[in-house]
């Protein structure tokens, strides 16, 4: 991956539109050997600044203009994605034999990827953080290749889904009408 001068200011403004107060890059300067090499750094291989330092800079400049955009404090997410640890060492175990040790660790990626693409912030919350009700203030959770979860966390997305019924929310978890999720319904309850 090398980055273009446009893909550090889009990075730079969704991270500083999610709250982040600073941006730490990783390697000024190119690794031109060993097993990290064509790595890129801000600087090219001649130590003359990139086009992505200029991207970088355009941002700081807008930054120290306009003030108020680095003390802006963003809104609270209204989406949150489930960081199953169970799901994910089920399918690293379970998944070795048929050569499909990492579908849980794609799934999650894959739905975080689609909403960073859409621009919609997202948290990530635990299992911990869904039985203790933390989840409430979401509007939207997501559940990727959650295949593994105990009578409690189960419990917990039962009532996440009834609470949303319970708002005039569309909840898909319990009020699917079709044949899948029928299916759903009946395995969950």
């Amino acid at each position: 991956m090398n980055p273009t001068a446009g893909e550090i200011s889009r990075y730079l403004w969704d991270v500083f539109g999610a709250g982040t107060r600073a941006v730490v890059f990783w390697m000024w300067r190119p690794r031109t050997i060993g097993h990290q090499g064509g790595e890129f750094g801000l600087v090219g291989l001649d130590d003359h600044p990139s086009d992505r330092v200029r991207g970088a800079k355009a941002v700081a400049e807008t930054l120290a203009r306009f003030p108020v955009l680095a003390e802006a404090k963003p809104l609270p997410h209204a989406v949150a994605i489930i960081y199953n640890r169970e799901a994910l060492q089920l399918d690293r175990i379970d998944g070795q034999l048929q050569h499909r040790e990492t579908e849980a660790e794609l799934s999650l990626l894959g739905c975080f990827e689609a909403l960073y693409r859409a621009h919609i912030p997202v948290t990530f919350v635990d299992l911990h953080e869904l039985e203790s009700g933390a989840v409430n203030q979401y509007k939207i959770l997501y559940l990727p290749y959650s295949y593994a979860m105990d009578d409690r966390a189960l419990a917990a997305v039962r009532a996440y889904a009834s609470k949303g019924s319970e708002e005039g929310q569309s909840s898909s978890f319990e009020s699917s009408s079709t044949e899948a999720g029928a299916a759903n319904r009946s395995r969950c309850r």
